[in-house]
């Protein structure tokens, strides 16, 4: 019983930065273990998936073992599973001696939806998730060669800081791998296009508001920043997946809030020629804003600028720098600011989210599609 009821697998499988399915395996006394269960949760997983009790898992589930000791260190739980009678698993766990239990994965239909389909019968797959369930990154036809890269991305993410002492800090989400590197290069380059360029007051959205097709629109009254709307059917598909699968689930869970529409993506620049930066503002202060709940802003070229950070004075002087393809939310209510940014130009792509699209339709005439409807 691999999967549980409701878990939907993407159409496209599950890659870095998605959500891990949830999923439960056997024990060789009849008991399950909850992939999301209590016991497991805030600990790194590291997932062992083999097709057959063969000598090719069995060099695969030794390796691991060798560097389990490492492994316990970082706090990284292994789940290791095989298809096959309880029989067959109990002579294998037998021969290897290993220090974690191999658990059953009976019609292997866990190891089916990791898998690419052309994979050998002996092919293993090797999944890293975080301690908040994201995938750091799936392993096909993983075999013991594997294993020094996933123990390298492993210490990697054992390295990252654990124990910091806070006085005050925002309620803000911050929220790594939204989007690859690829994606964050293909945003970059469109904001490169050339379309027309509206100026606006920031009060009125004539003129603009009657684009079908990507533009661009300064507004003067809000910083000093060019922002790329885009009106791309593809690319807002694209955008979308990757909100609905990796952030709206964070969004839901930490806030209790689900919101099913966005505004339109844009695509900003902040260029250190003019000291790019947006003042101290929230984002939804006025009639034709109320409706919105939430901000998502996503870094997309972290280390080719300086300056550039977010930062929420209510809360205190905490500078919000993250890495690329990293995702910060918070609450549109919240007073917020970009700092100037002192060189390069600084990339990001953003939205407003919300839940009453008959509000915001009278309120602001290009509303975007539904954020949520995508797997």
């Amino acid at each position: 019983m691999p999967l549980q009821p409701g878990t939907k697998v993407p159409p496209d499988g599950y890659a870095a930065g998605d959500h891990s399915p949830v999923f439960a395996l056997e024990t060789d006394d009849g008991g399950i273990v909850y992939s999301h269960g209590d016991p497991l949760a805030g600990r790194p997983l590291l997932v062992l998936l083999c097709r057959a009790a063969s000598a090719a898992s069995g060099a695969l589930l030794r390796s691991i073992a060798d560097a389990y000791a490492r492994l316990a260190q970082w706090e990284v739980h292994v789940l290791a599973a095989t298809s096959g009678s309880q029989t067959e698993i109990d002579a294998f766990k037998g021969s290897l001696q290993l220090p974690f239990d191999v658990l059953l994965d009976a019609s292997a239909e866990l190891l089916e939806i990791f898998t690419r389909p052309a994979a050998g019968p002996d092919d293993g797959v090797i999944v890293l998730i975080d301690r908040n369930r994201r995938i750091v990154s799936v392993h096909q036809a993983a075999g013991a060669d594997a294993v020094p890269t996933v123990l390298a991305e492993m210490a990697a993410l054992a390295a990252e800081p654990r124990v910091l002492k806070l006085d005050s800090h925002p309620p803000v989400l911050v929220l790594p791998r939204v989007l690859n590197a690829e994606d964050c290069e293909s945003l970059v380059d469109i904001w490169y296009r050339p379309v027309k360029l509206w100026r606006s007051d920031g009060l009125t959205n004539s003129g603009y508001a009657n684009e079908t097709g990507d533009f661009k629109v300064r507004i003067d009254s809000y910083g000093r920043t060019d922002q790329y709307v885009v009106r791309d059917p593809e690319i807002q598909s694209y955008i979308d997946r990757r909100v609905a699968r990796r952030v709206l689930p964070e969004i839901a869970k930490s806030f209790n809030v689900s919101p099913a529409y966005r505004e339109d993506y844009r695509i900003a620049c902040y260029d250190s020629a003019e000291r790019g930066g947006l003042p101290r503002h929230r984002d939804n202060p006025t009639q034709t804003t109320r409706h919105r709940q939430f901000t998502i802003s996503i870094n997309l070229n972290a280390g080719e600028y300086e300056g550039g950070a977010l930062r929420f004075r209510e809360y205190g002087d905490q500078l919000y720098d993250i890495e690329r393809g990293t995702a910060i939310v918070w609450s549109c209510s919240l007073l917020h600011e970009v700092t100037d940014v002192t060189r390069g130009r600084r990339f990001m792509l953003g939205t407003h989210i919300f839940s009453d699209l008959n509000a915001a339709k009278a309120a602001y005439s290009s509303v975007g599609t539904a954020a949520a409807s995508g797997p």
